[in-house]
């Protein structure tokens, strides 16, 4: 079986990377924050491959139902829908399938099944980062299956990424990128040997591009983020030659994460804001928009603007509510928590730190769990509740040392140092601060270093050991102004970047104005030449004339009648020129005001207010919709109303978020012409009654269906739509409603000279009836 149904990232968020506050007892900032390399950042996309299964969650569960039990046929199906419920990212409930086809596969001794489930069951355990030993006996297990399989060197690539990435996650950079390069060694040679089929070569691309990201994340977790930019400049190269939008914006976003990194903080807002614009995808731009918000959030973050950085993460907590993303609200969650430590603010620090905790909790996410608690109880300590600190110090410690990621263990050890010297027993103190300084040390975590030292010198002083307690001291004064001297640089860096940024975009600006002058200098002329031929051809017309007066009447009025018809074609040949120009600028100017309106409702926290602008965003589409297929097409003055109705009701399903399995969208369209006049006003009013039934017909997540039916009948266009939702009060009239909505259906009916009924049956029929000299 082929297909693998792993988004293997794009969950974003998964730790704070705010730096810690300067306090001399306790730095509060992530577990794996280090303050020279900056290894993770929040909006941080691992890897992600979109190979999923195409079929249907609910047609694989009958076919399920009807297979035999213990058979080669369930074990496909069971891997097939763990890959479905993987691809629209339900990936606990994609594990449970992938056992139950991994134990059929075991007992059946289906050994290249039993190698697709593990696979999946790597990938997938690893993103969730759930039950971290239990990826590597996976990983393990379908290496060995690779040795005895024949023709398994693309899923021994995958494995062997994976288990980079594990690696990774564990603090080995080393190891995780040696599996990553053995990995796009055995991709590279089947790109190379010139056997693979078209369909091969995209899947392996695809293949190395995620091992190639991950050698970029591993680059930018050393601190080799000049190298990892490079890395991620060959990422856009592939995908544009496969034309991978998704993966190009993920390389855009993480090339930005490594000019973040590199402290060139103008220069990755511009990426972070860059890489949502390559994908016209609405599910990928959905995925990252919280990424991008959490990214423009940590920039002011860094820059010292917490208030910009809180409104920031507070939009992209509340997108990852809405669309119910809970690994990405954890991290964002962890970030607020972290923002509020840099203020000071440990109370709110610990509201949201909680939240983390709990969400972490339910889906059984350890490493999350591990960083948030890690954090909860520095709050906590620094807040001056011990006993709450040392509760969750307790249960923090196991948990990282089960894990054994090194980050987390040195900041739970050098929490529990501090912890121990605050109530008065400086053994223990110095047993958990030397721990921490050793990890700290190894790890290159100079702030662990320095909250170490700091424990010690205190702790020596106490068990009467000045000579220590005072080398110590001397090496944390060092680290911590080495710190303070680093801020300024970094501090002096940001200046002189940001000046430059707004150097270079002056200077883009003169450049533009520069073209727009040439190029109205040349329009200006090119104008002048055709005054100038047309006097010429006229003057022609008219020296012909006088030379053929003499003629006779027939020759001379074919002569004028060849003229006429010549400057007739180039006329319309000229108003086609322009008014495929016209409708060319009237969609960029809708497309325009829709991305005012999105921005607008960005700043807006009412619902209310936010629902209207989508409505109106949705019009402004409608109209835009027609304007372009006006432009692209050689007919400049009807449209097929088919194609359409298509993708306006895709449309208006991707902003409603509406999943297609829950409701239906059935449509009868007869193959129709129509002129732009008739179709503008219609494309609206069909627009309105699908955006009610989507809104209204179908609450608190009732499945339904949708009909849209247009045919010509007697001499009349009839517009039908009908859902089979809740449906309206018996003595609604339309036509009647003080709605907006209905308002402007029932104005363009009107103007359409329509006619327009409501009918009540097992849900709401509206039906638009237009006379047959109204239409094109």
């Amino acid at each position: 079986m082929e297909n693998y149904g792993v988004f293997d990232t794009p969950d974003l968020a998964q730790s704070s990377i705010l730096h810690p506050p300067s306090s001399d007892q306790v730095a509060f900032a992530t577990p794996k924050r280090n303050s020279a390399i900056r290894q993770l950042l929040i909006g941080f996309f691992l890897c992600s491959a979109t190979i999923v299964s195409a079929a249907d969650p609910d047609s694989l569960q009958l076919l399920l139902r009807q297979s035999p039990a213990q058979s080669v046929e369930r074990a496909r199906l069971l891997l097939e829908l763990g890959e479905a419920y993987a691809g629209i990212l339900e990936r606990d409930t994609a594990i449970h399938y992938y056992r139950q086809a991994l134990a059929i596969s075991n007992a059946l001794s289906e050994n290249r099944l039993e190698l697709n489930c593990h696979v999946n069951l790597a990938r997938t355990l690893l993103v969730q980062r759930l039950r971290l030993d239990s990826v590597e006996v996976h990983l393990d297990q379908g290496l060995a299956l690779t040795e005895s399989i024949p023709d398994t060197d693309y899923e021994k690539a995958v494995l062997l990424r994976v288990k980079g990435e594990f690696y990774r996650q564990k603090g080995d950079l080393e190891t995780g990128y040696a599996f990553m390069e053995q990995s796009g060694e055995i991709l590279e040679a089947g790109l190379s040997s010139g056997r693979l089929s078209p369909e091969d070569r995209t899947r392996y691309l695809t293949r190395y591009i995620l091992v190639l990201n991950g050698q970029g994340n591993n680059l930018k977790a050393q601190g080799r983020c000049e190298e990892g930019i490079g890395v991620q400049d060959r990422i856009i190269e592939l995908c544009e030659e496969i034309n991978n939008t998704e993966q190009k914006a993920y390389a855009i976003f993480n090339k930005g994460s490594c000019y973040f990194i590199l402290g060139n903080y103008p220069r990755a807002l511009e990426h972070f804001l860059n890489s949502i614009r390559v994908t016209d995808d609405p599910v990928v731009r959905q995925r990252m928009e919280a990424g991008v918000l959490l990214g423009a959030g940590s920039v002011f973050a860094e820059m010292g603007q917490l208030d910009s950085a809180r409104v920031y993460y507070k939009k992209a907590l509340q997108l990852n509510i809405s669309t119910q993303r809970a690994r990405t609200r954890i991290g964002t969650l962890e970030n607020l928590g972290a923002l509020e430590m840099k203020a000071e603010r440990y109370d709110s620090a610990v509201y949201y730190f909680e939240q983390s905790i709990a969400l972490a909790r339910t889906g059984d996410r350890q490493g999350m769990l591990a960083s948030s608690l890690t954090q909860i109880s520095a709050a906590h300590l620094y807040n001056g509740d011990r006993t709450t600190a040392f509760d969750y110090l307790k249960e923090a410690d196991a948990l990282t040392q089960q894990l054994g990621v090194p980050g987390d263990i040195a900041y739970t050890k050098a929490t529990l140092g501090e912890y121990y010297q605050q109530i008065g027993q400086p053994r223990q103190a110095i047993t958990y601060a030397e721990e921490a300084y050793t990890l700290g040390t190894n790890q290159q975590l100079p702030d662990i270093i320095r909250r170490a030292t700091l424990t010690l010198s205190k702790a020596y002083e106490e068990t009467g050991m000045p000579t220590k307690a005072l080398t110590y001291f001397r090496q944390y004064v060092a680290l911590k102004d080495q710190l303070r001297n680093e801020d300024k640089v970094r501090e002096i860096t940001q200046l002189k970047l940001q000046n430059e940024f707004e150097q270079e975009q002056e200077r883009q600006r003169l450049e533009q104005e520069k073209k727009d002058a040439v190029v109205a200098e040349q329009l200006q002329r090119q104008q002048l030449q055709r005054n100038t031929l047309g006097g010429g051809l006229l003057a022609m017309v008219a020296i012909s004339g006088l030379l053929f007066w003499g003629y006779r009447t027939k020759q001379r009025s074919n002569a004028l009648l060849a003229e006429k018809n010549d400057i007739i074609e180039r006329s319309l040949q000229e108003k086609e020129v322009l008014l495929r120009e016209i409708h060319h600028r009237v969609k960029n100017n809708l497309q325009v005001i829709s991305s005012l309106l999105s921005l607008q409702s960005r700043r807006v926290q009412d619902q209310s207010v936010q629902e209207a602008i989508l409505e109106g965003r949705n019009r402004v589409r409608s109209m835009a919709m027609i304007h372009q297929d006006l432009y692209q097409t050689e007919n400049l003055t009807t449209i097929d109303v088919g194609q359409y109705i298509d993708k306006l009701t895709r449309n208006l399903f991707a902003s409603y978020n509406i999943e297609p399995e829950r409701i239906e969208m059935d449509t009868d369209i007869e193959p129709l012409q129509l002129d732009v006049d008739v179709l503008i006003p219609l494309g609206l009013i069909l627009n309105e009654l699908i955006t009610n039934s989507l809104k209204y017909a179908f609450p608190q997540s009732r499945p339904g269906k949708i009909e849209v039916s247009l045919q010509k009948e007697a001499g009349q266009l009839k517009l039908q739509v009908t859902d089979n939702g809740v449906g309206m009060p018996e003595d609604f009239d339309p036509m009647r409603s003080t709605s907006m909505g209905y308002q402007l259906i029932s104005s363009f009916v009107r103007k359409l000279k329509g006619v327009l009924e409501l009918k009540h049956r097992e849900g709401t029929q509206v039906l638009l009836s237009i006379p047959q000299q109204n239409m094109a």
